[in-house]
């Protein structure tokens, strides 16, 4: 009995969810109105807060690190290879 002191029982962990309610429907209204409010604006021609998702330059930066990552690769997978056959000479020719 001694034993057990020393071991703490886990505490129960209560999952807590709380679902959360998406109409689609009046998502996609208010998306239609900011548009057309958006439209509207510029007709008029008054200043628009618009920011397109994709930005000019997006796919060069992508582009770039995605060769980064690519040259980091090929220098590990380079500097492994070298490791592995200095291994297999070691143990084959000693």
């Amino acid at each position: 009995m001694a034993i057990l002191i020393f071991f703490k029982a886990p505490k129960v962990r209560k999952f807590n969810y709380q679902p959360i309610y998406w109409n689609p429907e009046k998502e996609a209204m208010d998306e239609r109105k900011k548009r057309i409010a958006q439209e509207v604006a510029i007709e008029k021609g008054e200043k628009v807060d618009y920011q397109p998702t994709i930005r000019k330059g997006f796919l060069s930066d992508k582009r770039k690190t995605m060769s980064a990552n690519r040259s980091k690769r090929l220098s590990s997978l380079i500097f492994l290879a070298f490791i592995v056959i200095a291994l297999i000479y070691f143990v084959l020719l000693r």
